[in-house]
This record gives structure tokens, C-alpha cells and sequence, in this order.
């Protein structure tokens, strides 16, 4: 995934929509920045939670 690419991120069952910042070396997680509860987070997630935005 390119780095400030708008992604959707899997958190609680639902879907965020989000903006990847980097990935991690190994490829296994993304450092994203969502919206959550009206708050903006930045984690490291695994990459099988994040996929493209449409």
C-alpha cells in the first residue's frame, strides 16, 4: 500500500475510514490514522485489516 493512501481500517466490526502513513519493513502491519469515537488515532495495524478506499 502507497504511503497517504485513503484506506478503510477494520476496528470493532466496523469499517473507519482512514489514511495509511507507512507500512512496516516486513510488510505485516500499517501505520494508519483514522477517525474514532470523534477522535483522531494513529496505530500500527496488521495488514490484513486495511484495505484500499474505493
Amino acid at each position: 500500500m502507497q504511503p497517504n493512501s485513503p484506506v478503510l481500517v477494520e476496528f470493532d466490526g466496523a469499517l473507519l475510514s482512514g489514511l495509511c502513513l507507512k507500512a512496516a519493513a516486513d510488510g505485516e502491519s500499517l501505520l494508519v490514522t483514522f477517525e474514532r469515537e470523534g477522535r483522531v488515532a494513529t496505530s500500527w495495524v496488521p495488514a490484513d485489516r486495511v484495505q484500499p478506499a474505493p
